[in-house]
């Protein structure tokens, strides 16, 4: 199989995605790498989304680990429940000090997904105060939704960082795909 080059936009050339099957017909005779594959490939569901995509993030879920706070849940498996979360005037609040922690609920179809990553961005007014970037994995379709909860992330005190932020939240892979991409507001309080 010849495989075809491409250059994305920071120079970086590396050979076009293939499909899982072909990376499953590839390179047989390699003992390791076939239980390699057969792992990535257990009890999978390589149909296709409803929609096409390849991952599908189902649910942001915002933990409170620090009191007796109950978890808030944000779906946003499609385009009506993203609009409906960047349409809101504000998403959450969350005390100064205290510490939350995201939990990401996604599905994967069809094909494996490499370097699935996660990238936020916060914003106090137009000033940027927190880029997160957070590496979640290689993932293999199947039929259950797959869970990864992010590093705790401790929140500013003081008079001058309560307030509203805007973070800009990406999910991508390896193939410059992005699954997902959503801007929301949140509030730290006293």
């Amino acid at each position: 199989m010849a495989e075809e080059e491409y250059q994305d936009e920071s120079g970086y050339k590396g050979a076009t995605q293939i499909s899982l099957q072909e990376a499953l017909a590839t390179d047989t005779s390699d003992e390791s790498l076939n239980r390699y594959k057969s792992a990535l490939v257990a009890a999978q569901d390589v149909t296709a989304s409803p929609d096409g995509r390849r991952v599908v993030i189902e649910a942001l879920v915002v933990h409170f680990p620090d009191g007796d706070r109950e978890p808030e849940t944000f779906p946003c498996a499609t385009e009506d429940q993203l609009v409906e979360l960047s349409n809101r005037d504000l998403l959450f609040s969350v005390q100064e000090g205290s510490t939350m922690q995201i939990e990401v609920v996604y599905k994967v179809y069809e094909d494996i997904v490499m370097g699935f990553s996660y990238l936020n961005l916060v914003y106090k007014g137009p000033a940027r105060l927190i880029k997160q970037q957070q590496m979640i994995g290689c993932f293999a379709p199947k039929a259950e939704s797959y869970r990864y909860t992010l590093p705790p992330v401790t929140m500013p005190s003081g008079f001058l960082l309560r307030g509203k932020y805007r973070a800009k939240t990406k999910f991508v892979d390896d193939d410059k795909n992005t699954h997902l991409e959503m801007e929301y507001t949140f509030k730290i309080v006293k």
